[in-house]
């Protein structure tokens, strides 16, 4: 290999500008490498060392055949404005643990780009492109919550997280709870109970239309304040809620498609009924049984 390095810095790929090795491993001590180092160089695949702390402006820029790019699982490093634009030929690039901040123009024109793996030490992206002209990059993973997630400047939305938050619970029976808002259920019993501790039925929790079977029976426990919107949506097969005395309120788009004739099971009095029914949009309610009889009303 014709690495030119001078105290820790590589400073070029030789005098040749299309580098003849297919893997080019950067020697441990290197610490920095410099800008446009290996532009236009033809290597495959990269090898970068663990002593490695900076890579420079368009290091990599412009490296057509760079198909992969190994760096160590934790690395503290700090990546350069453009540092693969152009790489076209790449698919997979992992951001290691340790980096705080993507720049400008990381990835621009990586056309074969597919996959991306963002560290969960990451706060920072430019707010300037990144990855135009991306177009086969469908899959990002981000290693941390959706927490973290949401607090990144300039994140991407669409990273699929790879941990969890402490304050959300993935219960076997297929209920996502975060902070007590049932996201999502996404198991297949027709008769639901919702677990003790939610207060909130957030948006799109049961969707009917990508559940693989009815839900014909909800049970909310004592505590549920909230719906909100399309909370409940093409439930269609709904006919029966058990609706606890916390609840006050449904609005009017929180069951969106839910047509069926029902019963309700309210546990309150008859008389609480009566002070809360016209805040409850549930369409077509045959009967609804209050601890104390029937409502008649």
């Amino acid at each position: 290999m014709n690495l030119v390095i001078e105290n820790g810095v590589l400073l070029s790929y030789g005098e040749v500008r299309v580098g003849q090795d297919s893997v080019v491993t950067v020697p441990e001590g290197v610490t920095e490498i410099a800008d446009n180092a290996f532009h236009h160089t033809g290597m495959s695949c990269v090898v970068l060392p663990s002593t490695l702390r900076v890579i420079g402006k368009k290091a990599f820029y412009c490296c057509r055949r760079l198909t992969e790019v190994r760096m160590p699982e934790q690395l503290d490093l700090i990546i350069g404005e453009y540092a693969f634009e152009e790489c076209r030929a790449l698919k997979e690039l992992k951001i290691p643990e340790g980096v705080t901040e993507l720049p400008e123009g990381l990835c621009n024109y990586c056309e074969s780009l597919e996959t991306l793996y963002l560290p969960r030490s990451l706060k920072k992206m430019s707010e300037y492109s990144m990855f135009y002209e991306c177009h086969l990059l469908e899959h990002i993973f981000f290693a941390g919550t959706k927490t973290e997630l949401e607090g990144i400047e300039n994140g991407i939305e669409n990273a699929v997280c790879t941990a969890y938050d402490e304050n959300e619970i993935n219960d076997p029976a297929g209920f996502v709870i975060r902070d007590g808002v049932l996201v999502r259920y996404e198991g297949l019993e027709s008769t639901v109970t919702v677990p003790e501790g939610v207060h909130t039925i957030g948006e799109g929790a049961f969707g009917g239309w990508f559940r693989e079977n009815y839900l014909y029976r909800l049970i909310l426990p004592e505590g549920v304040t909230t719906f909100e919107d399309d909370a409940i949506y093409s439930t269609e097969y709904l006919t029966e809620m058990v609706i606890p005395r916390s609840l006050k309120k449904i609005p009017p788009y929180s069951m969106t498609m839910a047509f069926r004739p029902k019963k309700i099971i309210y546990k309150g009095t008859k008389a609480e009924w009566a002070e809360i029914k016209d805040e409850m949009h549930i369409l077509k309610i045959d009967v609804v049984e209050c601890s104390d009889g029937i409502f008649e009303g």
